[in-house]
């Protein structure tokens, strides 16, 4: 089984981690009509993600504003 929500990117803050750049990003539950978020909020959903990442070509894949599908499948 796999459930589907979907978050914001609220910030996305570069810095540099020893001779690394790194990218830290906040993303907040997204909500809103329709049926996103369905799988695992029956009513207004709430949650924070926090992840830092340091592979440069995934940079720019993040954009604050922008909404993003965080599918969550048993590892």
């Amino acid at each position: 089984m796999t459930v589907r929500a979907k978050f914001k990117c609220h910030s996305k803050v570069m810095r540099e981690s020893g001779t690394d750049t790194v990218a830290d990003l906040t993303f907040f539950a997204s909500y809103g009509e329709g049926k996103d978020n369905k799988d695992w909020s029956k009513w207004t959903p709430g949650g924070t993600l926090t992840m830092t990442i340091s592979n440069p070509s995934a940079f720019g894949w993040f954009e604050p504003g922008k909404e993003y599908y965080l599918d969550f499948t048993e590892a």
